[in-house]
């Protein structure tokens, strides 16, 4: 008996119909690419004059005697004191700050044709171009080399009463209100920016309210005598009035004492008809102790509060604290009504009462920054604080040694011109009595063991 083996045969595509079938579909989901922009601004010189030209190459910037020179007042210069006084390390900044970031633009004083120019514009310009169509998740870096200063205002949301603005290389100005609004406000939740402003008076250049908070502990805040008198020469003398009363007033009974008059030329005495407000002693029998009770009958009503349309005296709530005291964790002064939703960090070269200097190379905090993130990419936000502030502190303390032999050796420079009859020189400008304290500040308290990613 044969036996035959049908083959069966399949209609073609059948199978793989079937095949498809048993596997599960698959999604296809689109991943949201992250946005990752940077902004770089050098200014090594600012022109008064907006059709004024210099050459491309560095200039050679002012020399003193102690390799130094300040990253403030340049500006303020005349014009023909312009190019020896302009900066050198801003464009080197700009170039070392790209060899660690990417998707860059960069704006720096060149005088190139074919370069945009770092003006007031201009800058604003490339703001609107580095944050527009921001989402979440983003990341922004901002960096800033240059001069920057101060003015005077009424502004109470400012501690200082100062306004603090960058200075374009035409001149203009930028003030922290509008690099608030223009870099920082816009921004959406989830976003991140981080900002390096490496200039004079730049602590709240973005006019973050945490900065104290924010602080690292450095060993020489408080290091006693530095051989120079930078805190005695910080002392101002104002509207001040020598007392007139002739001696300390004596007692009138044991318990009225009217106080002696103090500086501010007030006296601060108690009424004779005061009544004490319900403390009275009362004896009771040998066996037991004093003790005092509270007389209640004559307080007087509560007064209303402001809101209230009748009464003459008014009263409120104890006043909160408008700037950051560096308690801010342990009360609550974390956030408040005009607060930037996304993570903005600023560092800054020095506080807003400070100055910030260079050495005669170029070098300033954006080159001990970049040493920093060359041997550690990211480091928390307190070794990173920590190492800066010792990497310029060092500079201070050698600046201010070969200061003070400059002054020195200017001093007998000039005793000798006196005795042969010459006229005597004061010399440059050093500085002795500046520590430049870099800061780090937030809209948030920062949590300074979070590691640093641009």
């Amino acid at each position: 008996m044969k036996i035959v083996k049908y083959r069966i045969f399949r209609l073609p595509g059948r199978k793989q119909a079937a095949t498809q079938a048993e596997e599960p579909t698959k999604l296809t989901i689109a991943e949201k690419k992250i946005k990752k922009k940077a902004l770089l601004i050098g200014i090594q010189r600012v022109r008064e004059d907006e059709n004024e030209v210099v050459s491309p190459v560095s200039p050679i910037g002012r020399k003193s005697p102690v390799n130094g020179r300040s990253k403030k007042s340049k500006w303020r210069a005349r014009r023909k004191q312009s190019t020896r006084d302009a900066l050198k390390g801003p464009h080197r900044d700009v170039r070392a700050m790209q060899d660690l970031l990417v998707n860059i633009t960069v704006l720096i004083d060149d005088d190139h044709p074919f370069h945009k120019q770092p003006t007031r514009d201009n800058i604003l310009q490339e703001i609107d171009n580095l944050i527009r169509d921001a989402q979440e998740n983003d990341r922004f870096f901002f960096h800033f080399s240059g001069h920057s200063d101060q003015e005077d205002t009424d502004d109470i949301e400012e501690e200082d009463r100062k306004n603090e603005f960058i200075v374009t290389s035409d001149g203009k100005r930028i003030k922290d209100d509008e690099l608030r609004s223009n870099l920082a406000m816009p921004l959406p939740a989830k976003s991140s920016l981080i900002a390096v402003f490496d200039s004079c008076h730049s602590g709240t250049l973005l006019d973050l309210k945490h900065f104290r908070c924010n602080r690292v502990y450095v060993p020489w805040l408080n290091k006693g005598y530095r051989r120079t008198n930078s805190l005695w020469n910080s002392n101002k003398r104002m509207h001040a009035k020598i007392s007139s009363r002739g001696g300390p007033i004596a007692r009138l009974n044991q318990q009225v004492v009217k106080w002696a008059r103090t500086s501010i030329d007030g006296v601060l005495a108690t009424p004779k008809d005061s009544v004490t407000f319900g403390v009275k002693a009362t004896s009771v029998s040998s066996d037991h102790k004093h003790s005092l009770s509270i007389v209640t009958d004559n307080l007087p009503p509560p007064a209303p509060w402001l809101d209230s349309p009748t009464a003459e005296s008014k009263q409120c709530m104890s006043p909160v604290a408008m700037y950051c005291t560096g308690h801010c964790r342990e009360n609550d002064l974390l956030t408040y009504e005009d607060a930037v939703q996304a993570d903005v960090i600023s560092i800054s070269s020095s506080k807003d009462s400070q100055i910030s200097w260079e050495a005669a190379n170029g070098t300033s905090m954006t080159q001990a920054l970049v040493k920093i993130l060359n041997n550690n990419a990211h480091p928390t936000f307190h070794d990173l604080l920590t190492l800066v502030s010792h990497d310029i502190h060092s500079f201070y303390v050698d600046l201010h040694s070969r200061a003070r032999e400059y002054k020195k050796k200017v001093q007998a420079a000039n005793r000798a011109k006196i005795k042969m009859g010459k006229k005597i020189k004061e010399g440059d400008l050093v500085e002795m009595n500046n520590f430049q304290n870099p800061q780090l500040s937030s809209d948030r308290p920062l949590d300074m063991s979070r590691h640093f990613y641009p």
